[in-house]
């Protein structure tokens, strides 16, 4: 048997006395059920689950259940009553520049996790090659010299033909030479 929100809702302002709803900070997933309950006037706190999980910690248990973790947070809002904040929504501006912060910061980590992959790609092709390159990068187009390496030499038999072609000519021109 399922309620939907607008359900639960109704459900919450059909009971008598004052009524608060506590939920736990998760991301962004409180978001929507928390900004239509207080849109249907209902006050709505939400706390960090942090606080949650260390209140009453005196047990010697480590049970997890969702039921425990309802009534650890039911026991909290209660001795909290008078001092719990209400939630307010985000306007959409701010909703906005949170989830391009997010997605910035996601992107900085995938291109940290790229490079540092590409370098230890490089160093099992050109076993010590990272050790010529410690400078950092340009200021004028933000290059870094082993990226200009690798984009002259992508594979380890560029650098063996050039290496080849060095020992011919040496030859050649000890050839000459006699």
């Amino acid at each position: 048997m399922g309620f939907s929100i607008k359900q639960l809702a109704e459900l919450i302002k059909a009971l008598p006395g004052e009524s608060k709803v506590v939920m736990e900070y998760t991301g962004t997933y409180f978001e929507p059920i928390a900004q239509f309950l207080h849109n249907n006037g209902i006050f709505v706190s939400v706390v960090n689950a942090l606080l949650v999980h260390d209140y009453g910690g005196n047990s010697l248990r480590k049970v997890k259940t969702d039921k425990k973790d309802a009534l650890k947070l039911a026991s909290y809002a209660l001795d909290r009553w008078t001092e719990l904040d209400e939630y307010i929504p985000a306007d959409e501006q701010r909703k906005t520049l949170k989830l391009l912060n997010r997605q910035y910061n996601q992107s900085i980590k995938i291109q940290t996790m790229m490079k540092n992959n590409l370098i230890s790609l490089t160093d099992s092709v050109f076993p010590g090659i990272n050790k010529l390159f410690t400078s950092p990068e340009r200021q004028s187009d933000g290059h870094e010299k082993w990226v200009d390496f690798l984009k002259a030499f992508p594979h380890r038999d560029c650098v063996a033909k050039l290496y080849f072609i060095r020992i011919q000519n040496q030859i050649q021109m000890l050839v000459q030479q006699e």
